[in-house]
C-alpha cells in the first residue's frame, strides 16, 4: 500500500531540507512526499526542486489564488494560519 505524506510550508526554506531528509529516511519506502507551498518568497522552491530531481517520491506544488469548495461553492483562501473564508 502506497502512502501519501503531505508537507505544508510557507517561507521555511531554512528548515525544509532537514524535514525532507527525515521523511525520506523512514523505513517505509513506498510513499510519495507532496510538498505544498503556500506561495513562499524565500528559497523554498529551490530546496524542494533539488529534492524532486534526486528522488522520484518528492512532488512539489504551489497554492495560488482562491479555491472554491465544490460541495458548497464557498470561496476560501489558503494562507498562513489555515484556510479562511474569502468574501465573494
Amino acid at each position: 500500500m502506497r502512502v501519501s505524506v503531505v508537507l505544508t510550508t510557507y517561507n521555511r526554506a531554512s528548515v525544509l531540507a532537514r524535514t525532507i531528509e527525515e521523511i525520506l529516511k523512514q523505513t517505509l519506502t513506498d510513499f510519495e512526499l507532496i510538498v505544498s507551498d503556500d506561495c513562499s518568497v524565500d528559497a523554498t522552491t529551490e530546496v524542494v526542486r533539488a529534492y524532486e530531481k534526486r528522488d522520484s517520491r518528492v512532488r512539489y506544488g504551489v497554492t495560488s489564488g482562491t479555491w472554491a469548495c465544490p460541495e458548497t461553492s464557498t470561496r476560501v483562501s489558503p494562507r498562513r494560519g489555515g484556510i479562511r473564508r474569502e468574501s465573494s
